[in-house]
């Protein structure tokens, strides 16, 4: 008689945290239902993050101009949706020392909690015939945004951070 009661007690327990550990996946983030505000141009500054040592490896361009500016650089950052339903983000008016690079729009899965907005997503850039990634993630709250781009010259060794924030 007591073993019943002890596994029927061990068994309630073990319901009781399975149902606390459950009950709780609605307070996660959760798809965004109305991002009707969201597309739109943000108008702020992006910094370039490089490591150290790759920084001091780049030499200035050939009229004297560093390639990679140390201060944040004035820019503006476009969010658009198509048809159906998709959503994807885009620098705009970026100043890219090299010639040739082209920024394809990032395609971005949009999270919400409360008033705040998750982005990520990936994207490409090309040059000539070379295709790198790149992948937004960052937040949109009251129409102010901040987005890290990374992109990915060899993954998990050269990765170029672009920091952006701005607001609509």
């Amino acid at each position: 008689m007591k073993r019943i009661r002890l596994f029927t007690g061990i068994l309630f327990l073990l319901l009781l945290t399975a149902h606390l550990m459950t009950s709780c996946t609605g307070c996660s983030r959760k798809k965004a239902n109305d991002v009707t505000s969201l597309p739109g141009v943000y108008k702020g500054q992006a910094s370039i993050e490089l490591p150290e040592h790759i920084k001091s490896m780049i030499k200035p361009a050939p009229d004297g101009k560093k390639l990679i500016p140390d201060e944040p650089v004035p820019c503006k950052l476009e969010i658009t949706r198509n048809p159906q339903e998709e959503i994807f983000v885009q620098l705009i008016d970026f100043q890219i020392p090299v010639e040739g690079i082209k920024i394809e729009p990032a395609k971005c899965k949009i999270t919400q909690t409360a008033d705040t907005f998750y982005l990520t997503g990936s994207g490409n850039v090309t040059y000539g015939k070379q295709t790198i990634s790149y992948s937004p993630n960052g937040t949109i709250k009251e129409d102010e945004m901040d987005l890290k781009i990374t992109v990915s010259i060899i993954p998990m060794i050269l990765e170029v951070q672009i920091l952006f924030k701005g607001k609509k």
